[in-house]
């Protein structure tokens, strides 16, 4: 008889069994840490002075560099208003070469004294008007190029004084307002009877059209042939609007723009009231004041056709 032996395993203690039970897990102490952290980030906060990070963006960037370019800029203005009056000259001919003398340092050099006083007689005749005030029927009508009509006598009759000599002086070179289009306006529009018709445009064919107005050369707000007509031909010579034959010159001035910014306005301008700015102009007057005649001067200076234009004008004299 067979006996058989059994090995048996005696189990042991479970790995659980011989650590520590873990000890419960307080709700109490997570809400205290929990409020103490949020504490915390509340004094963080106020020390910071209440505010949330802020983040760099374009506008930042673009506001910066703005603020950047006008502080240089008023303290390049500064700078300038700063300097002495000589700077700007010394500046421009270190540029430029040496500059000429003014025309009152030129002639004083050349020994000339003043003689006899000028008058300068400024006019203008204009047909386009700007509405800026008017009856309440005209009140769509503001800042509109409206009918303006001349004013005064264009055809002046000079006096009988054959020693006063005439000068017209004046700007070219700058295209210049001349000629209007005209429409009606409609009738509940009281006292405009005329306005510039805007959509008027001369296109290739004619292009000192444009947009109701025809421009012509002048010095930018008075046409050539309106500052210079009289001189070129209604005062030439002896004529009914010149009985005493005085005679009559025109100077005019090629407009030229500044070379550089320190010279302002510059001095060879030939634009409307820049113009009293020009060297040119300024030495012919002060010549004319010392006792030189229009001959001396040169004669007439013509850069313009205002002589061709005139002769196709056809006035009784």
């Amino acid at each position: 008889m067979k006996t058989m032996s059994f090995l048996r395993r005696r189990k042991g203690k479970a790995a659980s069994d011989s650590e520590p039970p873990s000890p419960p897990i307080d709700d109490n102490s997570e809400k205290e840490k929990e409020t103490q952290a949020q504490k915390q980030q509340k004094q963080n906060h106020k020390k910071n002075g209440g505010e949330k990070p802020h983040k760099w963006s374009c506008v930042d960037s673009c506001c910066w560099f703005i603020g950047f370019i006008c502080s240089i800029w008023w303290f390049l203005l500064f700078l300038y208003n700063a300097m002495p009056a000589s700077f700007p000259q010394y500046v421009t001919e270190a540029i430029t070469g040496p500059m000429t003398d003014p025309p009152g340092v030129k002639l004083r050099k050349e020994g000339l004294t003043a003689k006899h006083p000028v008058v300068f007689v400024p006019g203008i005749v204009t047909g386009g008007l700007e509405l800026w005030e008017g009856h309440s029927c005209a009140d769509g009508l503001f800042r509109k190029r409206l009918w303006g009509g001349t004013f005064g006598e264009l055809y002046k009759r000079l006096p009988n004084a054959s020693d006063m000599e005439i000068y017209s002086m004046y700007g070219v070179g700058i295209p210049t307002e001349r000629a209007y289009v005209y429409k009606l306006t409609p009738s509940a529009e009281c006292y405009i009877p005329f306005q510039i018709d805007n959509s008027a445009e001369g296109g290739s064919e004619d292009p000192c059209l444009k947009g109701g107005i025809f421009s012509a050369d002048g010095d930018e707000t008075v046409p050539v042939l309106s500052a210079g007509f009289m001189c070129a031909k209604g005062w030439r010579g002896k004529t009914r609007f010149n009985p005493a034959g005085i005679p009559t010159y025109i100077r005019e001035y090629d407009h030229a723009p500044p070379a550089n910014l320190l010279e302002g306005r510059g001095t060879q301008s030939g634009a409307h009231v820049d113009i009293m700015g020009n060297f040119a102009l300024i030495e012919d007057v002060l010549r004319v004041a010392a006792g030189a005649t229009g001959q001396e001067l040169g004669g007439d200076k013509v850069h313009s056709g205002i002589f061709k234009w005139s002769e196709r004008i056809n006035l009784d004299l």
